[in-house]
């Protein structure tokens, strides 16, 4: 078969399609170019534009140029199943943007605009923090995980809670500040955390601690966290916990935030739950040795002494 019948057949070698890949766009990984020939475009003639790219991994995305002639029946979209996408991610996959933009958030400094939908679904294997939020004046619930400052909404597909557009701009800014101050804080090759450094106007942050999992101090942050909720909820105010992650699976961090505006309400209440729940010589013993208090010898007492000197 020479090449003229192999053009209307639609079917063209790895080096002829090559050839394509330098006339449209040398970038343009060859995948995509073979998707477009089983499409059946005229690869004489097709134009490719390069629309976006996602905000996570950083995968190119390609469209087909507004007048090229399209082939009938070439589908739909891998995701959405809208038959009018033109657009192609860098493995040949028809991925239109809007299969993700209802679904997330960014606060990027500098934003892409889009999220493919490999890291949208990848999203729950590996968040950095997961963040709740409770608005009693609507008396709604957000919640969402974010990756590298980009927020999973929750209340697009869980009728459990609200998506964030639906609550008022404070909530939105106390959220966006949160996640966008988010940061990893590496403590060695191997070990670190998730940090949190909220920058603007509208968080504020009212307790930050650890969750020491299966551990007796666990259990009492259990309880400060259920007291605590309960005074911002009679009081009116709204509050974000927020969970984040650690190269330690036994500690995941726990921190609360109001909103800078309704601080004066809450004075002085955090202390006094800190006094009947939260002891710091308790809470460092079970760091570091990973024991609850009473299981612990003598030894175990003077090496949570030689870590609180040393800085630990």
């Amino acid at each position: 078969m020479n090449m003229k019948e192999r053009k209307e057949k639609k079917e063209y070698t790895d080096e002829e399609l090559e050839e394509f890949r330098d006339k449209l766009n040398d970038e343009v990984p060859l995948r995509v170019i073979r998707k477009l020939a089983e499409l059946n475009f005229d690869m004489d003639t097709v134009e490719l534009e390069h629309t976006w790219k996602c905000a996570i991994c950083g995968d190119e995305h390609f469209q087909i140029a507004a007048n090229e002639a399209v082939p009938e029946n070439i589908g739909s979209c891998d995701y959405c199943g809208w038959d009018e996408c033109l657009n192609f991610n860098d493995w040949g996959e028809r991925e239109c943007p809007e299969c993700t933009a209802d679904y997330y958030h960014s606060y990027l400094e500098n934003d892409t605009g889009v999220m493919c939908r490999g890291c949208l679904e990848g999203f729950s294997y590996h968040p950095e923090g997961t963040i709740v939020v409770y608005d009693p004046r609507l008396d709604a619930t957000f919640k969402g995980i974010y990756v590298g400052k980009i927020l999973q909404d929750f209340g697009e597909f869980d009728r459990d809670f609200l998506g964030l557009n639906e609550f008022d701009e404070d909530v939105q800014g106390m959220v966006a500040e949160i996640v966008g101050g988010s940061e990893y804080v590496s403590t060695d090759a191997w070990r670190g955390y998730n940090s949190i450094n909220p920058k603007g106007d509208y968080a504020k942050e009212l307790h930050s601690d650890q969750i020491l999992s299966m551990s007796e101090d666990a259990r009492n942050l259990k309880k400060f966290d259920d007291s605590l909720r309960e005074v911002l909820e009679v009081v009116g105010i709204p509050y974000a916990r927020v969970f984040t992650t650690t190269s330690n699976i036994f500690s995941t961090g726990y921190d609360v935030y109001i909103l800078a505006s309704m601080e004066n309400k809450v004075n002085g209440v955090v202390e006094e739950l800190k006094k009947a729940y939260r002891d710091p010589a308790a809470f460092r013993l079970t760091a570091v040795t990973g024991k609850d208090p009473e299981d612990c010898d003598e030894n175990d007492k003077l090496l949570s002494v030689i870590a609180s000197v040393m800085g630990m």
